[in-house]
């Protein structure tokens, strides 16, 4: 994909258009992070599956693994 700006604009860019907001990355996330049975490999899936545990936030994944967490999927 061949971009019109650097990366950090275009990301930029796209949080404005699509009125999105970023979250912070808070001690209690990687808190529940550390006690999560690990169903899932991938550490980022956890990051944000113990993010929608902590703010109480549906997970927007498919993946089979994700059923295993006390997570609201949306897909």
């Amino acid at each position: 994909m061949e971009l019109q700006s650097s990366p950090v604009e275009y990301v930029r860019s796209r949080v404005q258009l699509f009125g999105c907001s970023y979250i912070s990355l808070e001690d209690e996330v990687i808190l529940k992070l550390c006690d999560l049975p690990r169903h899932h490999g991938d550490p980022f899936d956890g990051i944000i599956i113990a993010t929608a545990m902590s703010l109480s936030i549906p997970f927007p994944g498919k993946d089979e693994a994700f059923k295993q967490y006390p997570v609201d999927l949306i897909w």
